[in-house]
């Protein structure tokens, strides 16, 4: 056993020119190591952070207990699934030339194909070095805090989406060996929920703190720190939690194909014989995800459940995850109605009840955001903008947009997952669309709505953008009231203002509304949006197509339920016809 002896760390022993021996802890984190503090056995940065520390003096190994196991993270290499559609797999199986099952669809690989996890890759040019440090890439925040935000993310996040185990990843950060990038990941998403903010470092905001998070993410995962794949299917499942800027939803659906990227070349998607409980929870994880994912951002599902063949978690692993699963499957049917030569305009026969899916008797944060969750998906089973007013479907929007409204007015921790301001936005599009019909009829929820989305706003960037959106669609509906208006009283012709006389018509009643901007020109951009056009840029996940090409509410576009825009005919896809 080598035995290291620390100095105490005062005026005296900083003055000796001798060296010091670092610690791996802060080898992994290329930070310098010094000495300990008097009275202190870790060095001064391990006992800074809170963490165990590698060199620790040997005259305290008497009062320890035995050694703990090897670190938890040195997982054996994981075989590599490779498909018959690949030739490389007739040369795997031409050593064993048993007959194979022809339900088979591919065969594993026992060779790794990547070499063991390093601390640091070798070739890292220094100025990359410099930059992981100018962005403090391997600091973390102090143990308080680290605690603080795992508590939140396993109490408000892991119920739905079990990405992680719990047990070792506990395990892992107990003893300081847990993958960096993945506990960043794990801080990032929970930082987002409202009982973080005390937990957070002072003066800086849950989505400063997720963005610069993400940035040390991505900048360790650019140098290839973390080489396990199943550790990598996980950090890259949690960053597409994380949407921040007009790009954020685009970004957040690249983290989720990198992750089934390399969830499917390990196979997580397949049954094995020896079948592993947390990767197969992890791959229904990722199923889920995928759908949220493929609604909210408008795009394609990245699975489709013919190419699966690993079996459901047990029934009654957790009623939240149960629950998640029901709702997906429900919504599964529902994007089938957005498909380019689906033809179906709603789902009129046979949608399931809320109770069946989620029990009466579930209750708490996770509970009522699976309700959001099921509403959100009532809300896309009605696909036309043009509703026959007594259809089931349209009578069940309008339900599901009330009920959403209430859930929110009733709560205000709703745990860190983007359903949460997508089924609000949900909620205000059903309600514009109302009131450009009725008038009054939905003008309440309009707002009710935008209020709900500004408060959103401080932990979720589109929730903000939304709200500015919904509440530029109802002023350009009030200017042309007023244009409206003024035409009538004036019989067609507005006197010594340039107007062309003649019927009300669209031409006409167009030029109005010019001619009324003209006396009141905030009215024309109203939120001071200043990125060029609403049209051409929009929230994330907002195709063309989701918005009108006069922008928001103008002439010939519309506001459609947000993040549609990548099916034809998808919620937002064209939106509601133009003011």
């Amino acid at each position: 056993m080598t035995t290291v002896v620390f100095a105490a760390n005062n005026k005296e022993y900083r003055s000796r020119l001798r060296a010091h021996r670092a610690c791996l802890q802060c080898k992994r984190r290329r930070r310098r190591c010094e000495p300990p503090f008097e009275n202190h056995d870790r060095c001064a940065g391990c006992a800074r952070d809170g963490i165990a520390c590698s060199l620790v003096p040997a005259s305290t190994s008497a009062t320890r207990p035995a050694p703990s196991p090897p670190p938890l993270d040195a997982d054996p290499p994981r075989p590599r699934f490779v498909g018959d559609l690949n030739p490389e797999s007739v040369f795997l199986t031409s050593a064993t030339p048993q007959q194979r099952d022809l339900t088979d669809v591919g065969v594993w690989s026992a060779t790794p194909d990547a070499p063991a996890p390093r601390p640091i890759p070798p070739h890292i040019p220094p100025p990359y070095l410099g930059y992981l440090d100018s962005i403090g890439a391997f600091a973390l925040p102090p143990p308080r805090t680290r605690e603080g935000l795992i508590q939140i993310y396993f109490d408000s996040v892991h119920p739905i989406l079990p990405l992680l185990n719990e047990g070792h990843f506990r395990a892992q950060h107990a003893e300081s060996t847990v993958s960096t990038p993945l506990l960043h990941a794990v801080l990032l998403v929970a930082a987002r929920h409202p009982a973080a903010a005390k937990h957070l470092p002072a003066g800086q905001s849950a989505r400063s703190f997720a963005s610069a998070t993400a940035d040390k993410i991505l900048a360790l995962l650019h140098i290839n720190i973390e080489r396990d794949r199943v550790t990598l299917v996980r950090i890259h499942g949690l960053l597409a939690l994380h949407s921040e800027g007009p790009s954020g939803n685009e970004a957040a659906s690249l983290q989720l194909s990198t992750a089934l990227h390399h969830a499917y070349s390990l196979g997580l998607h397949l049954s094995r014989a020896s079948p592993d409980q947390d990767e197969q929870t992890l791959w229904w994880s990722l199923w889920v995800l995928d759908s949220l994912q493929a609604s909210l951002c408008g795009r394609p599902v990245g699975v489709r459940r013919e190419d699966i063949s690993v079996p459901l978690p047990p029934a009654g692993l957790t009623p939240a995850f149960d629950a998640a699963l029901n709702i997906t499957h429900i919504l599964g049917s529902v994007i089938a109605l957005y498909r380019p030569l689906a033809k179906d305009a709603g789902w009129e026969q046979g949608f399931p009840a809320m109770e069946t899916v989620i029990p009466l008797s579930f209750h708490g944060e996770v509970a009522d955001a699976l309700r959001l969750f099921y509403h959100a998906v009532a809300i896309l089973s009605h696909r036309s903008n043009d509703p026959a007013a007594g259809s089931a479907s349209y009578l069940r929007r309008l339900d599901s947009a009330s009920s959403i409204l209430r859930l929110c007015s009733q709560r205000r921790d709703w745990p860190p997952l983007p359903v949460v301001p997508y089924a609000v936005s949900l909620a205000l599009t059903t309600f514009y669309l109302v009131f450009r019909r009725n008038g009054e009829g939905g003008r309440e929820g309009c707002i009710q709505s935008c209020e709900i989305l500004e408060s959103l706003g401080a932990y979720w960037w589109f929730a903000g953008a939304m709200a500015r959106m919904g509440r530029a669609a109802m002023e350009r509906v009030a200017v042309k009231e007023a244009a409206g208006v003024l035409t009538g009283l004036g019989g067609g012709e507005v006197g010594g203002q340039g107007m062309v006389e003649g019927d009300a018509g669209d031409v006409q009643g167009d030029g109005l509304e010019a001619w009324f901007l003209q006396f009141f020109p905030d009215l024309a951009n109203p939120t001071g949006w200043g990125w060029g056009g609403v049209a051409s840029m929009g929230p994330p996940g907002m195709g063309p197509s989701g918005m009108g090409s006069s922008g928001v509410g103008g002439v010939g576009g519309g506001m459609g339920p947000p993040g549609m825009g990548g099916f034809a005919g998808m919620p937002g896809g064209g939106g509601v016809s133009g003011v």
